[in-house]
């Protein structure tokens, strides 16, 4: 399989499931989760063009492909792309447009850290969000942009709380369909 990006495979709304090779808050989330990712992002439609929404310390921010293409070849980064399936086409627009709304340049959710390692720990016993209602960390808001065009109140995550570990778990269920074979394939100009 090529690390090469098949930018023509992705949608909005798929998920690039990154695990970062280096620094020791990736390997803590990692080794803490038991998980092989650290670090969900979306894809998105932004002025025209797909870009990836990463909700980071510092804030969140829209980041090109071809930066994540320089770190996969650089070996700094993996990753894996999750797709939520059986979603219409304005769907995906309705998800663009809520992170988008309500993600974009908002801080990190730092306070979410204890919470998640004790979700981690003990497993799901508190329903209500972890950390601050008015900022966000990246699995998060990947699985929350699709409660907005869905009625039915539901995300593929399944849960408020998620982790990259919770992507990890929906995949093997079924949930969500790993297209990672798809996506990283030879083409000439797939990172340009």
């Amino acid at each position: 399989m090529s690390n090469r990006i098949n930018r023509d495979v992705l949608k909005i709304g798929d998920v690039f499931h990154v695990r970062t090779n280096k620094g020791f808050w990736p390997w803590m989330i990692r080794n803490t989760l038991d998980s092989w990712g650290n670090h969900d992002a979306p894809v998105l439609e932004h002025a025209g063009r797909l870009v990836i929404g990463d909700v980071v310390p510092g804030g969140a921010k829209l980041t090109e492909i071809a930066e994540y293409q320089k770190a996969i070849n650089s070996g700094l980064k993996e990753v894996r792309v999750y797709r939520v399936e059986h979603v219409t086409e304005s769907d995906r627009l309705w998800a663009n447009s809520w992170w988008l709304e309500n993600v974009l340049g908002r801080p990190y959710d730092y306070l979410a850290y204890g919470r998640l390692l004790l979700k981690a720990m003990f497993g799901d016993l508190f329903k209500a969000a972890a950390g601050w209602e008015w900022a966000w960390w990246c699995s998060e808001t990947c699985s929350l942009m699709w409660l907005a065009p869905n009625s039915a109140g539901e995300t593929p995550w399944g849960t408020r709380n998620p982790t990259p570990r919770t992507g990890e778990k929906r995949v093997v269920e079924g949930k969500l369909k790993d297209i990672s074979r798809m996506v990283f394939t030879a083409k000439e100009n797939d990172a340009k």
